[in-house]
């Protein structure tokens, strides 16, 4: 007997973002672990750039394969623009 599982996303931009940010917490969390006055700022950098480069390489790569061509200037600008203000 043999069981069926269709495992699947709806909205994999949001699973990716989830994903995303799990990482960057466990990761953000060992950081703190040492005992250097560095890490305390290291945490704060990597929580911010982390989530926001891994959601302009995804967007960079939907837009490039929707597109099918190579992306403009204006196309990552705009990428880059919005990813940015939504992780303000």
């Amino acid at each position: 007997m043999g069981f069926y599982c269709e495992a699947g996303f709806t909205d994999l931009r949001r699973a990716v973002r989830r994903s995303c940010l799990r990482i960057s917490l466990e990761t953000a969390g060992e950081i703190r672990k040492q005992p250097t006055p560095a890490a305390l700022a290291l945490v704060s950098v990597f929580d911010f750039a982390f989530p926001l480069v891994v959601m302009i390489a995804y967007d960079l790569g939907v837009l490039a394969k929707r597109k099918g061509v190579l992306l403009t200037e204006q196309d990552v600008a705009a990428v880059l623009k919005r990813n940015f203000t939504e992780s303000l």
